[in-house]
């Protein structure tokens, strides 16, 4: 009987402490980084993956949200987490429907552009750039948020299990 409840107990602990094959947790979050599998997309494609992989997992899964989480440190584990894979990065926010204003896609909260993860140029609202994507900068290769044209088919992407 011991060794029953013990059984079942190690079972609950991997079902809810640990994320499903494929993915990797940052900040008690479970990610998907499309660079460990070498595969990069648009920013639509990279959505609809996102989305594809939920269906197959039976999860709501979406392009990544950064800051979202309620912790303090929760967009800062995951910049960190970006920057050291390297690679320009989709995330899950567009400004597609209203110039300007800046959507994560899941959680439909607002992007603040004044936020510290945005390059110091950025967004720039050029025609066109409308999604989302990190790119490393500076001397030290820190992640930065970009606005970029979203029908580049060369940047990885981060689905998130919400």
């Amino acid at each position: 009987m011991i060794n029953l409840i013990f059984l079942l107990v190690v079972s609950l602990g991997l079902a809810f402490g640990s994320c499903p094959p494929e993915f990797e947790e940052v900040g008690g979050t479970c990610f998907y980084f499309s660079v460990d599998f070498e595969k990069t997309d648009t920013w639509d494609n990279a959505h609809a993956y996102c989305q594809t992989l939920g269906d197959l997992l039976q999860e709501t899964i979406n392009l990544a949200e950064v800051g979202t989480g309620g912790t303090c440190c929760d967009g800062l584990n995951l910049m960190e987490t970006i920057a050291s894979k390297g690679g320009q990065t989709w995330l899950g926010a567009t400004d597609k429907l209203d110039e300007a204003n800046w959507i994560w896609q899941q959680s439909g909260n607002i992007l603040n552009i004044n936020s510290s993860f945005w390059y110091p140029s950025e967004p720039n609202a050029r025609r066109g750039q409308n999604c989302l994507s990190v790119y490393l900068e500076g001397d030290y290769s820190r992640a930065y948020f970009f606005d970029y044209d979203c029908y580049y088919d060369y940047l990885n992407f981060i689905c998130q299990i919400f």
